[in-house]
């Protein structure tokens, strides 16, 4: 038995075959990396997002929780929104205040409410920088006791909104 041995090599109709069935292959793995990329992506900024809301809504509501009087304040013409929170006797008192045109909540701590409105949280932003991404913030009241605090968060196309109910506990 003899065999016979062909060392002619692949022709170029069978290389450009080949070729192009790895090309098509590599652009189907490619394309499958990039949309679970994209996932992964949207994701983590709706992860963050959430995170974001939660730490802002609890900080907010501890705060209000303690203050004797929360007020909005004249001093912003709409959309931006300026509330002033009262401390008790001996404590803090605040200013949050929200810029619609940069999607960003302020947070100014000082000792008196008069002192508080009358700071500009633009001219030092990293100091009071409180949240990003916000889309809406009011704080309603039911009565003199009781605040319902709500912001929206949007981040591209996602949008969370929280809200949390606020028992003002030394509200007079």
């Amino acid at each position: 038995m003899r065999l016979d041995k062909n060392n002619e090599g692949m022709t170029l109709i069978e290389l450009v075959i080949s070729m192009a069935i790895t090309a098509i292959v590599l652009s189907m793995i490619i394309f499958i990396i990039s949309v679970a990329a994209n996932s992964f992506r949207r994701t983590n900024e709706n992860v963050n997002l959430q995170l974001e809301a939660q730490r802002t809504i609890n900080q907010l509501s501890a705060l209000a929780m303690e203050t004797s009087d929360i007020n909005k304040s004249d001093k912003l013409a709409d959309p931006d929104v300026r509330y002033l929170l009262k401390g008790t006797t001996g404590s803090y008192s605040y200013a949050i205040t929200f810029i619609k045109a940069k999607n960003k909540l302020y947070l100014v701590q000082k000792d008196t409410v008069e002192e508080a409105n009358v700071v500009n949280p633009l001219d030092n932003e990293n100091e009071y920088l409180l949240a990003e991404y916000v889309d809406k913030f009011e704080i309603a009241f039911e009565d003199k006791k009781t605040a319902n605090i709500s912001i929206t968060f949007k981040l591209g196309d996602e949008e969370y909104p929280i809200s949390k109910k606020v028992k003002l506990r030394n509200a007079k």
